[in-house]
């Protein structure tokens, strides 16, 4: 017997943070590493499975990207995008550009 999918009312909310790196040399995987590690030191592991954070996308040319985060915690995001101070020991200073319940609202920030 095949499982039904849960409904979309008891599903976990997520939101979705468009973000801006301003440095030298980043690309997804260092910029990945920075945002774990970030999000790690301010929320502890616990927090973090809880929080669900993931890179959905980066381009390496604009440096702009997109993190998915569960609703309950897209202001400890936010604020672990603030603590990046270096990547590969670049200088590099990330921030948000805008917060979205909607995916194709945080892609039209990117274009």
């Amino acid at each position: 017997m095949k499982d039904k999918p849960l409904p979309k009312s008891l599903r976990e909310k997520k939101r979705y943070i468009a973000f801006q790196a301003y440095g030298q040399g980043i690309d997804q995987k260092a910029i990945g590493k920075a945002i774990y590690t970030s999000a790690g030191r301010l929320l502890g592991r616990l927090e973090m499975a809880k929080a669900g954070i993931s890179i959905i996308t980066f381009d390496e040319k604009t440096k702009k990207g997109i993190l998915r985060v569960s609703t309950k915690y897209a202001d400890h995001a936010k604020a672990s995008l603030l603590f990046i101070q270096s990547i590969d020991d670049q200088e590099t200073i990330v921030h948000s550009l805008v917060s979205s319940g909607m995916l194709k609202k945080a892609k039209a920030v990117l274009v």
